[in-house]
């Protein structure tokens, strides 16, 4: 898995996730904190995106694809490189 985060602060959220669920639940966890950070600040939905394919949750990588299309981010041709798409 290769991903980095510019989201400080997040050790807790992961290793808490991790705790429960493994690294798949550690990723899952670390995504949804970042959808509920996104309600009160801009985060890309693209970022999110990434920590779901890394689980394997496809579903929830598309939906934030989605997002970040109406977005108009002008990285999402970049993003099909995306693991496990």
């Amino acid at each position: 898995m290769d991903y980095s985060t510019f989201f400080k602060g997040y050790a807790n959220v992961f290793d808490q996730g991790y705790a429960n669920g493994g690294l798949i639940g550690a990723l899952n966890l670390e995504a949804d904190s970042l959808i509920i950070q996104s309600k009160t600040k801009f985060i890309l939905p693209a970022e999110i995106a990434q920590l779901y394919a890394c689980a394997g949750n496809k579903e929830r990588t598309l939906e934030m694809l989605e997002r970040d299309y109406e977005v108009h981010d002008p990285n999402l041709p970049l993003y099909t490189k995306i693991p496990n798409l």
